[in-house]
């Protein structure tokens, strides 16, 4: 869901040698490709998966649940 084929990254199917191998040919046939996926792969990382991501959702998430509760009282 989070990794675009060719777009922010390259997927294979885990435990099939033959899947990694195919990825692994088109990197090689497709360098000039691979800048770009690395520069969209970083900016997914960024926005999702860095601490600073995930503190933003930690944050709202317990603001969210700060909302909640005085709500109930």
């Amino acid at each position: 869901e989070l990794i675009r084929e060719k777009e922010n990254g390259l997927v294979c199917r885990a435990g099939d040698a033959e899947s990694l191998a195919e990825a692994m040919e088109w990197v090689l046939t497709h360098r000039e490709a691979c800048g770009r996926i690395g520069r969209e792969a970083r900016k997914t990382y960024e926005e999702i998966f860095s601490m600073e991501a995930f503190r933003k959702r930690l944050e709202e998430a317990l603001e969210e649940a700060e909302g909640d509760r005085a709500h109930e009282l």
